[in-house]
C-alpha cells in the first residue's frame, strides 16, 4: 500500500477553510518557526549550532525543492497551482533563509569540532559538507518523485520527525543541554501529533489509516521520549570545556 491523497479533494478542503487543514498547517508553522527561531538564538549564544545539522539539511532539501519548483505552484495551467501552494512558497523561502544561517552556524562553530573533527583541512570538510547536503537535496528529491504526493505535503511532514531522530543523536554526542532549550523539544512534540493526528488525516479520508496513525504513535512517542532525555542532560557551562551535572 502507498500513501496517497486525491489531489482534487485535499484542494477543495483548503479552499473550503476544513477546520482540522487550517487549524493543523497554522500549529504546524507556528512550531516551526519557533523551533528555528529559538535553535537560532541558542546557537549564537552558545557558539554552536542550534539543531542537528542533518536536520537542517533535510529540512534545507526540503525547502530546495520546492522553492526552485517555482512554476509548479505558481502557473495558473499547472494541477497544483493553488492559493494554498503559493502561500506555503513565501513561507519556505522565509525558512529557506533561515536554513542558511543554521548552515552558517554549523560551517562556523562546528564544522571540524562535531561533524567533520577527522577532515585533513578546513578547507576539506567544507567540501564534505557542501557534497552531503548536495546528497540531502537529491534523496528528497528522489523520493518525492516516486511518492504520490503532488504538493509535497507528505514530504513536508517527513521534517517534523528527521528533527526529532536527529536532535537525539546530536544530544548524545555533546552530552550536554548545548545548543538546545526545553521549548523547542516541546515544540517537536506539539508537530509530531499535529502532523500525524490532525494534518495527514484531514488531506483525505484515505489517509485516516493504521499506517498513518501508527507513525503518528511512533514519532510523537520519540519526541516524549528526547524531551524525558533532555531533562535528564547537565546544564551547558560556556565558560568552561566540562559540563557539569546538576
Amino acid at each position: 500500500m502507498g500513501l496517497h491523497y486525491a489531489l482534487a479533494t485535499y484542494l477543495a478542503r483548503l479552499n473550503d477553510w476544513y477546520l482540522p487543514v487550517s487549524i493543523g498547517w497554522g500549529i504546524a508553522m507556528l512550531c516551526f518557526y519557533w523551533y528555528y527561531y529559538k535553535c537560532i538564538r541558542v546557537g549564537f549564544k552558545q557558539k554552536t549550532s542550534g539543531m542537528s545539522w542533518q536536520s537542517n539539511m533535510w529540512n534545507f532539501a526540503n525547502d530546495f525543492c520546492y522553492v526552485v519548483g517555482f512554476s509548479r505552484w505558481f502557473d495558473k495551467t499547472s494541477p497544483t497551482h493553488h492559493w494554498f501552494s503559493e502561500f506555503l512558497w513565501f513561507g519556505l523561502v522565509v525558512w529557506f533563509l533561515m536554513e542558511f544561517v543554521v548552515h552558517y552556524q554549523s560551517m562556523k562553530y562546528d564544522l571540524t569540532t562535531e561533524i567533520f573533527p577527522h577532515a585533513k583541512s578546513r578547507k576539506q570538510a567544507i567540501w564534505m559538507y557542501i557534497g552531503v547536503q548536495v546528497c540531502f537535496i537529491a534523496a528528497y528529491w528522489f523520493l518525492w518523485s516516486v511518492m504520490e504526493d503532488p504538493l509535497c505535503h507528505i514530504m513536508f511532514l517527513t521534517t517534523f520527525t528527521g528533527c526529532v531522530i536527529w536532535i537525539f543523536q546530536m544530544s548524545s554526542k555533546r552530552g550536554s543541554r548545548k545548543g538546545m532549550s526545553p521549548s523547542v523539544a516541546i515544540a517537536l512534540i506539539i508537530a509530531q501529533a499535529d502532523g500525524y493526528f490532525v494534518i495527514m488525516p484531514s488531506f483525505d479520508p484515505i489517509m485516516r489509516n493504521f499506517y498513518v496513525y501508527f507513525a503518528g504513535v511512533c514519532a510523537t512517542g520519540l519526541a516524549i521520549a528526547y524531551y524525558i532525555y533532555y531533562r535528564h542532560l547537565p546544564e551547558y557551562k560556556p565558560e568552561t570545556t566540562e559540563v557539569t551535572a546538576k
